[in-house]
């Protein structure tokens, strides 16, 4: 069952883990990069002054079980994600204090140096800092699905949340988020009364500046018998 935390709950969080993966956190919560992408992620693909970050690559375990660099799931995995001002300004500080200080560094980082141990982590970290947070059993994944909420919350439409979450269709955001729409179905309706108000409006102005326009029969008349 998905699960969707509320900005108290995405701070909660990132106050109860280890201060070196509070970015993860929020990063995770407002951006929907799944676990895969943010352990992949390296300092380069981030543009912290310009607000975005590139996701194409991701850490996976190849045939041999060892974690590797790899394509993300599918095509439509590798986007574009705006950064949130919260987001960036959280960036700032894990940069100067615990991302790998080189230009292709990866920017979480496991203590003992290099990437990140997905599977470690989640024992060592995600899992002591949930019971901390009072968030008992929510998933490393559950911060996707947060990102969602919360974008269609701020507006987002249903394509905008696809190319945000890096989902193969929009017919796949629907179905997983669909039911976070409540009420836009009245929203639409409302919208088209308005265009059709406003479309309305603009036709009577046309009609009535065509009849002040026109010369009346008694108008015609009088110009007839001055002109003989």
């Amino acid at each position: 069952e998905m699960r969707f935390l509320t900005p108290r709950e995405v701070a909660a969080l990132a106050d109860a883990i280890d201060e070196r993966y509070r970015a993860f956190v929020i990063v995770g919560a407002y951006c929907g990069l799944r676990l895969g992408e943010l352990a992949g992620l390296r300092r380069h693909r981030v543009d912290v002054p310009g607000r975005h970050l590139q996701v194409v690559e991701q850490l996976g375990r190849d045939e041999g079980g060892r974690w590797v660099l790899q394509p993300p799931k599918t095509k439509t995995s590798q986007r574009s994600v705006v950064l949130p001002g919260v987001v960036a300004e959280e960036l700032v500080h894990h940069f100067d204090t615990w991302a790998e200080p080189e230009r292709t560094g990866f920017v979480f980082t496991a203590p003992e140096g290099g990437h990140l141990d997905p599977d470690n982590f989640r024992s060592r970290f995600w899992a002591p800092a949930v019971l901390a947070a009072g968030l008992g059993g929510l998933r490393i994944h559950d911060r996707r699905h947060t990102t969602a909420s919360l974008a269609i919350a701020a507006g987002a439409d249903v394509k905008l949340l696809q190319t945000m979450l890096g989902h193969a269709s929009a017919v796949m955001t629907l179905d997983r988020y669909g039911h976070l729409f409540p009420g836009r179905g009245r929203e639409v309706a409302d919208r088209l009364d308005q265009i059709v108000a406003a479309s309305r409006e603009t036709r009577d102005e046309i009609h009535s500046r065509d009849i002040r326009g026109m010369d009346t029969p008694a108008a015609l008349i009088r110009e007839q018998r001055s002109a003989l």
